[in-house]
Protein backbone atom coordinates (compact mmCIF):
# COMPACT_ATOMS: atom_id res chain seq x y z
CA UNK A 1 0.00 0.00 0.00
CA UNK A 2 1.47 3.60 -0.67
CA UNK A 3 0.50 6.88 0.72
CA UNK A 4 0.22 9.96 -0.79
CA UNK A 5 -0.37 13.94 0.82
CA UNK A 6 -2.29 16.15 -0.13
CA UNK A 7 -4.15 19.19 1.57
CA UNK A 8 -6.66 18.74 4.20
CA UNK A 9 -10.45 18.42 2.13
CA UNK A 10 -12.47 17.29 5.52
CA UNK A 11 -15.97 17.76 4.97
CA UNK A 12 -15.99 19.53 1.22
CA UNK A 13 -19.46 20.49 0.49
CA UNK A 14 -19.05 22.09 -3.12
CA UNK A 15 -21.54 20.16 -5.01
CA UNK A 16 -20.78 18.90 -8.95
CA UNK A 17 -23.50 17.66 -10.80
CA UNK A 18 -23.39 15.00 -13.55
CA UNK A 19 -25.71 13.05 -15.72
CA UNK A 20 -26.25 9.62 -16.50
CA UNK A 21 -29.01 8.20 -18.62
CA UNK A 22 -30.66 11.68 -18.77
CA UNK A 23 -30.88 11.78 -15.17
CA UNK A 24 -29.28 14.88 -13.60
CA UNK A 25 -27.27 14.09 -9.79
CA UNK A 26 -25.64 16.66 -7.47
CA UNK A 27 -22.81 14.47 -5.41
CA UNK A 28 -20.31 15.87 -3.07
CA UNK A 29 -17.59 13.89 -0.87
CA UNK A 30 -16.31 14.06 2.30
CA UNK A 31 -13.02 12.61 3.35
CA UNK A 32 -11.94 11.56 6.94
CA UNK A 33 -12.16 8.07 8.53
CA UNK A 34 -14.53 7.10 6.04
CA UNK A 35 -13.65 8.37 2.20
CA UNK A 36 -17.88 8.99 1.43
CA UNK A 37 -19.65 9.75 -1.54
CA UNK A 38 -23.11 11.51 -1.31
CA UNK A 39 -25.66 11.25 -4.43
CA UNK A 40 -28.86 12.91 -4.83
CA UNK A 41 -31.31 13.62 -7.72
CA UNK A 42 -31.15 17.42 -8.65
CA UNK A 43 -34.66 17.48 -8.70
CA UNK A 44 -35.11 15.70 -4.44
CA UNK A 45 -32.62 16.99 -2.39
CA UNK A 46 -33.84 15.25 0.23
CA UNK A 47 -33.89 12.13 -0.96
CA UNK A 48 -29.55 11.29 -0.21
CA UNK A 49 -27.61 8.05 -0.72
CA UNK A 50 -24.24 8.16 0.74
CA UNK A 51 -21.57 5.62 -0.39
CA UNK A 52 -18.43 5.25 2.43
CA UNK A 53 -15.35 3.78 2.05
CA UNK A 54 -14.32 2.61 5.36
CA UNK A 55 -10.33 3.00 6.35
CA UNK A 56 -9.13 -0.67 7.16
CA UNK A 57 -7.68 -1.04 11.05
CA UNK A 58 -4.01 -1.31 10.23
CA UNK A 59 -4.28 2.61 8.84
CA UNK A 60 -6.41 3.85 11.23
CA UNK A 61 -3.37 5.55 13.82
CA UNK A 62 -0.59 4.99 11.40
CA UNK A 63 -0.29 8.83 11.90
CA UNK A 64 -1.69 10.79 14.89
CA UNK A 65 -0.53 14.11 12.98
CA UNK A 66 -2.41 13.34 9.88
CA UNK A 67 -5.73 12.44 8.58
CA UNK A 68 -5.13 9.19 6.67
CA UNK A 69 -8.48 8.56 3.59
CA UNK A 70 -8.72 5.87 1.29
CA UNK A 71 -7.74 7.81 -2.37
CA UNK A 72 -7.96 5.26 -5.06
CA UNK A 73 -9.34 1.44 -5.62
CA UNK A 74 -7.43 -0.70 -7.77
CA UNK A 75 -9.58 -3.60 -9.54
CA UNK A 76 -10.59 -5.95 -11.80
CA UNK A 77 -13.47 -7.11 -13.82
CA UNK A 78 -13.86 -9.25 -16.49
CA UNK A 79 -10.17 -9.43 -17.08
CA UNK A 80 -9.70 -5.55 -17.56
CA UNK A 81 -8.23 -3.49 -14.66
CA UNK A 82 -9.23 -0.15 -13.28
CA UNK A 83 -7.39 2.85 -11.09
CA UNK A 84 -10.25 4.77 -9.97
CA UNK A 85 -9.64 8.18 -7.44
CA UNK A 86 -12.70 7.12 -4.96
CA UNK A 87 -13.87 10.85 -5.33
CA UNK A 88 -13.43 11.15 -9.08
CA UNK A 89 -16.59 11.75 -11.48
CA UNK A 90 -15.72 8.23 -13.10
CA UNK A 91 -16.45 6.53 -9.90
CA UNK A 92 -19.81 8.39 -8.89
CA UNK A 93 -20.49 7.53 -12.81
CA UNK A 94 -19.62 3.75 -12.21
CA UNK A 95 -22.08 3.91 -8.65
CA UNK A 96 -24.95 5.54 -9.95
CA UNK A 97 -25.06 3.70 -13.45
CA UNK A 98 -24.98 0.45 -11.24
CA UNK A 99 -27.76 1.63 -8.21
CA UNK A 100 -31.12 1.97 -9.12
CA UNK A 101 -33.23 4.88 -9.27
CA UNK A 102 -36.25 3.37 -7.17
CA UNK A 103 -33.31 3.71 -4.68
CA UNK A 104 -34.03 7.33 -4.27
CA UNK A 105 -36.50 8.21 -1.49
CA UNK A 106 -37.70 11.42 -0.90
CA UNK A 107 -36.90 12.20 2.72
CA UNK A 108 -34.81 9.36 3.07
CA UNK A 109 -31.03 9.29 3.80
CA UNK A 110 -29.31 5.72 2.53
CA UNK A 111 -26.46 4.31 3.78
CA UNK A 112 -23.66 1.25 1.82
CA UNK A 113 -20.37 0.35 2.47
CA UNK A 114 -19.08 1.02 -1.26
CA UNK A 115 -16.46 -2.06 -0.76
CA UNK A 116 -19.66 -4.11 -0.70
CA UNK A 117 -21.14 -2.57 -3.82
CA UNK A 118 -18.25 -3.39 -5.45
CA UNK A 119 -18.12 -6.80 -4.61
CA UNK A 120 -21.87 -7.13 -5.66
CA UNK A 121 -21.27 -5.98 -8.98
CA UNK A 122 -18.60 -8.33 -9.41
CA UNK A 123 -15.16 -6.18 -9.19
CA UNK A 124 -12.41 -7.62 -7.71
CA UNK A 125 -10.58 -5.25 -5.56
CA UNK A 126 -7.07 -5.55 -5.72
CA UNK A 127 -5.46 -2.96 -3.45
CA UNK A 128 -6.68 0.91 -1.72
CA UNK A 129 -4.24 3.56 -2.31
CA UNK A 130 -4.70 5.49 0.97
CA UNK A 131 -3.73 9.89 1.13
CA UNK A 132 -2.68 11.38 3.86
CA UNK A 133 -4.43 14.92 4.46
CA UNK A 134 -3.24 17.98 6.82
Amino acid sequence: RSTRLVRRFVLKRKTRTITIDNQQYIWWYELGAETTINLSPINDKTSIISIYFPLDTIHKHEHPIFDIYNETIIMKKDNEEYCLKIISPKMVALIISNLSFNEFTTRRHVFYNGFDLLLKWNFIISDVVTGVCW
